[in-house]
C-alpha cells in the first residue's frame, strides 16, 4: 500500500523537514494522482505538490505527470481527497456499570494528500500534533458522551454514520455493523479515531493488529454526538 515519494526541498522549506517528512510517510495506494486523476498504485513514484496561500494544501500526483495548463493546477486543488473509514463497535466495561458496546469510527481523512487551516504561525512537526492544536484529543484522554467540538456533528442513516467536522473535513461517511444504532442510541454518538498512519481496514485485520494500533498511539480521538 506505500507508495515511493520523491524527495522535494521545497515541502521541507515551507512546512519544516519533520512535517514534510510525516506527509511522505502518509500517502498511500488508492488514492489519486491530481493531474490524470488515474488510481495511485502500490509503488508508484509520486510527488508532492503543495499551494501554500491561503489554505496550506499539499496533494500528491505521478512523479511522471505534471499540470499543462494554469486550468489544470487550479483545478487539482479542489479536486476532493481520497478519504477511508470503517466502521465498528467494541466492548467496553467498568466495575459501576453492565457491559456496553461504544460506537467506534475509524478515519484517514486522506490518503493522497492534507489540507490545512490558514493562519497556522509554526507548522507542528507531525500531522499529530497538528489535529491536536485543532481540538482532537490523544489517545486514552477522550470524554466519552461530550462533544470535541460544538461544530462537529454526525447523523445515522440506517448503517450510515455521516460525519462533519468543520474545518478539518465534511460529508465523510462510515458503513457501521448491525449492533451500531442500538450502540449509538445509548451512547448518543458516536468515538473517532482519526490516523494517518495507517489505512483503516489494515488496523483491525487481526485482534492482534488492533490491540496493537490502539497501544501504539499514533492517531488522534474526537467524540462526534449523533443528532437525530
Amino acid at each position: 500500500m506505500r507508495l515511493d515519494v520523491v524527495k522535494d526541498p521545497s515541502l521541507d522549506e515551507f512546512f519544516g523537514p519533520a512535517l514534510a517528512a510525516d506527509m511522505r510517510n502518509s500517502v498511500y495506494a488508492g488514492g489519486d494522482c491530481r493531474y490524470c486523476g488515474k488510481q495511485l498504485r502500490d509503488g508508484d513514484k509520486v510527488r508532492l505538490d503543495a499551494a501554500t496561500e491561503h489554505f496550506p494544501t499539499v496533494w500528491a500526483r505521478h512523479a511522471t505527470c505534471a499540470p499543462t495548463t494554469a486550468t489544470d493546477l487550479a483545478s487539482s486543488m479542489i479536486t476532493p481527497m481520497t478519504w477511508l473509514t470503517l466502521g465498528l463497535t467494541i466492548p467496553t466495561k467498568s466495575a459501576s456499570s453492565k457491559p456496553r458496546q461504544l460506537p467506534l469510527a475509524i478515519l484517514n481523512p486522506s490518503v493522497d494528500g492534507f489540507s490545512f487551516r490558514p493562519g497556522v504561525e509554526a507548522w507542528p512537526r507531525s500531522l499529530k500534533d497538528y489535529y491536536l492544536s485543532q481540538g482532537f484529543s490523544e489517545p486514552g484522554n477522550l470524554k466519552l458522551g461530550t462533544a470535541s467540538d460544538p461544530h462537529w456533528f454526525g447523523s445515522l442513516n440506517g448503517l450510515e454514520f455521516k460525519f462533519s467536522m468543520s474545518p478539518i473535513g465534511s460529508d465523510y461517511i462510515a458503513k457501521m455493523p448491525i449492533a451500531a444504532p442500538a450502540a449509538i442510541e445509548d451512547w448518543g454518538g458516536v468515538s473517532l479515531i482519526l490516523t494517518h498512519s495507517i489505512v483503516p481496514a489494515e488496523a483491525i485485520a487481526s485482534e492482534q493488529d488492533f490491540r496493537s494500533f490502539l497501544h501504539g498511539g499514533d492517531y488522534v480521538q474526537a467524540w462526534i454526538p449523533v443528532r437525530k
